[in-house]
């Protein structure tokens, strides 16, 4: 019996151990340079224009270990490919690049690199509707997509 608590013991601090270095890896590697204040984030989020008529909730900021972000959900009687054409137009107009489109199981999700910010866009049916989760993230993180300071971006 012993021997199997001192395994399980041990197990524990390597697996405490992993996650220490996991931690400190993704610090290291960080950028923090030119976090965005509160305002700064509001200001990028709302250059992810909505399709007209939308409705929804408002932006709501969050904060994760790496990034920063904003989101809102809404809603449009918009077609998938109206909305896809409509944050098409939205990108071009702002000079945004494309940084991916996937495509499946009935959603699609855009994602733009907007200077030091990313936008991603999913959306998919639901009813006559089209549901569409926006947002927009800023991330000290350079091995995410979300990364996309081009200064010193890996």
């Amino acid at each position: 019996m012993k021997q199997g608590k001192v395994f399980a013991a041990l197990a524990v601090v390597a697996a405490g151990l992993v996650f220490i270095l996991s931690v400190a890896s993704t610090f290291e590697t960080a950028d923090w340079d030119s976090r965005p204040d509160a305002d700064q984030l509001r200001r990028a989020g709302e250059e992810l224009e909505l399709p007209a008529g939308s409705i929804g909730g408002p932006l709501k900021s969050f904060s994760k270990v790496t990034l920063v972000g904003a989101r809102r959900n809404v809603v449009t009687h918009l077609q998938m490919d109206e909305v896809e054409q409509h944050f098409s137009r939205v990108a071009k107009k702002n000079g945004w690049t494309l940084t991916s489109r996937q495509s499946g199981g009935g959603e699609t999700s855009l994602s733009y690199c907007a200077g030091d910010f990313a936008h991603i866009v999913a959306f998919h049916r639901r009813g006559d509707e089209t549901a569409i989760f926006a947002a927009t993230y800023w991330d000290s993180d350079r091995s995410t997509e979300l990364y996309c300071r081009k200064s010193t971006r890996g």
